[in-house]
């Protein structure tokens, strides 16, 4: 989005973008002047934000539009280096200025829908879309966008038809072809779904998540070989992606393959950064305590809460980074357990020629840059983004839990260097998923019945692997209890169980618990002292906080 926002702007020419600076005849040399430096401004803006120095080019944005401040276009790209900050309230004002300034203006609309619906306002988000479309039906972007919000409020003919003409705007566009794929796939047209994921591989072999999606689509089949050849494919192309381990470890137990499936398990419950420019993903979950749904004051953030910020503190003080959240608002699932050589979904199907209820699950995605700083200013960046996590969580509708999962990103020490090295993926809306696709969501609860299920059957045939798989199913849906209760039985079938205990300490984090973490991380090296695992999770675990503790910072290795 970054790219063709620019992109957009330049193809214009400044003779358009700066084009109405006075009445004609007393255009004078200062206006010449001024709107030169604000063309500078704006060229050095772009370029700051495709390398990611959101703050930097805000500074930028704002030279060109105190340069020139009736121009419409300053203020949109100084919102939306302002959204990439994080100070979304400033971006909506920029935006609400440039309309003001050019109420024709559809990408000011567009990214104003953006905010909107970032701030969970899907009608107010849906009309800026609206308009937007109306300026620039030819924009497969923005008709995507309005396509996303219609799904999201429960239209489903409505997305059905702005996601089919999306992809007849822009046939080449793998996120559309992405997108319509898994429409398709929760309306039970397993077929076109399948003709979806497959055209937007064609478009980006390296859409790891279409993969993904096509691997459970055959094991929904019946074809268990396809499904896993597909699966496989996903885990080596995205190793951390603990959905894809999930569904290919499960695959494998059903193949009786127990051993495969439990290295494959194994590396979905690894919490800390690797490598030099290192990720850290964490999950959790909200939980509302039944009988007081509606009350806020039943819950128990405290846990969940410290966690976000123990690993936020954790981040050295001279490293830059990129954090997103996905806040995903659940309905309390009820998870029947089927037994297992029914399939859930194709049986919902068959029995009905109805479409299938699309769940109610929705959520949004949070993006905050967290730069090199002080401890003092680090601390209240952290406070800040606390905050805004707990209002958003404080607005999930009453009887339903909020599910948040954390992806960190920290480029390398900044000594020498002017920007974070990381850069947004090339697939996907780059400027803020704001309604959060739950694909991923249904791949779990797809399964999850059924795995629950075979242990009804004949419970006391099960391997620990087969509790691995149940646990670590709970855990991708946040459910730490049923997880620590799976990873006990794992071990109570095999004493010797490390992985079990890995599990284990993933889950007791998901409550906000790091001392039992520590000591599940420490009961696996007692039983495998070569588990790397746990020794990168202990190691994390053991960074202190460099707000409390700014001289003991992680510095990269020369």
């Amino acid at each position: 989005m970054i790219r063709v926002l620019f992109a957009a702007l330049f193809a214009l020419g400044p003779q358009v973008v700066w084009g109405a600076k006075t009445e004609p005849g007393q255009e004078t040399i200062w206006d010449q002047i001024m709107a030169a430096q604000a063309i500078r401004n704006l060229q050095e803006g772009g370029h700051l934000m495709q390398q990611g120095s959101y703050q930097e080019a805000v500074r930028e944005f704002a030279r060109a539009v105190t340069a020139q401040p009736k121009e419409p276009w300053g203020h949109v790209m100084l919102g939306a280096a302002y959204y990439w900050s994080g100070q979304v309230d400033l971006a909506m004002k920029e935006y609400q200025e440039a309309i003001s300034l050019d109420p024709k203006n559809s990408q000011a609309h567009q990214l104003m829908g953006i905010a909107y619906a970032w701030k969970g306002d899907s009608e107010r988000s849906l009309r800026e879309f609206l308009e937007a479309e109306r300026l620039s039906p030819e924009r497969a972007d923005i008709v995507m966008d309005a396509g996303s919000v219609y799904e999201s409020l429960g239209n489903i003919s409505k997305a059905l038809e702005y996601f089919r003409r999306a992809v007849h705007l822009d046939a080449v566009h793998p996120l559309y072809h992405f997108q319509l794929g898994l429409l398709y796939s929760r309306l039970g047209r397993d077929s076109d779904a399948l003709d979806s994921f497959q055209a937007a591989l064609k478009h980006f072999s390296q859409y790891e998540d279409a993969l993904l999606e096509i691997g459970a689509l055959w094991e929904r089949g019946g074809d268990l070989d396809r499904a896993i050849e597909y699966f496989q494919k996903a885990v080596r192309m995205k190793p951390r992606d603990s959905v894809a381990r999930f569904r290919l470890g499960y695959a494998y137990l059903k193949k009786g393959k127990s051993d495969r499936a439990a290295q494959v398990f194994e590396e979905a419950f690894r919490l800390s950064p690797e490598g030099e420019e290192g990720q850290l993903g964490l999950s959790m979950a909200y939980k509302k305590k039944q009988g007081n749904a509606q009350n806020s004051e039943s819950e128990d953030p405290a846990g969940p809460a410290e966690a976000f910020r123990r690993n936020l503190e954790r981040i050295p003080l001279n490293r830059e980074a990129k954090v997103e959240v996905d806040l995903a608002y659940m309905p309390r699932p009820e998870l029947v357990p089927v037994r297992s050589q029914e399939s859930r979904l194709k049986n919902a199907l068959e029995s009905s020629q109805k479409l299938p209820q699309i769940p109610s699950a929705m959520g949004v995605r949070r993006q905050f840059s967290i730069p090199a700083e002080t401890a003092g200013s680090r601390e209240k960046r952290i406070e800040a983004i606390m905050k805004e996590l707990d209002s958003v969580r404080k607005g999930a509708p009453p009887h339903s839990d909020v599910r948040m999962s954390m992806n960190l990103q920290m480029g390398r020490a900044v000594e020498g260097r002017s920007g974070v090295s990381y850069q947004p993926r090339d697939v996907g809306n780059d400027l803020g998923l704001w309604v959060m696709g739950t694909g991923w969501m249904d791949l779990v609860h797809e399964v999850l019945p059924e795995l629950q299920g075979s242990f009804q059957e004949r419970g006391s045939a099960k391997s620990a692997e087969w509790y691995l798989a149940l646990g670590l199913g709970q855990i991708l849906l946040g459910d730490s209890d049923s997880a620590r209760e799976a990873f006990s039985g794992a071990i109570s079938r095999d004493a010797h169980s490390w992985r079990a205990y890995l599990g284990q300490g993933v889950a007791y984090l998901i409550d906000g618990d790091e001392e039992k973490a520590l000591e599940s991380y420490k009961k696996v090296l007692e039983i495998n002292p070569k588990s790397k695992g746990a020794k990168q999770n202990l190691k994390w675990l053991g960074t202190k906080s460099a707000i409390r503790n700014p001289q003991s910072a992680i510095r990269d290795k020369k």
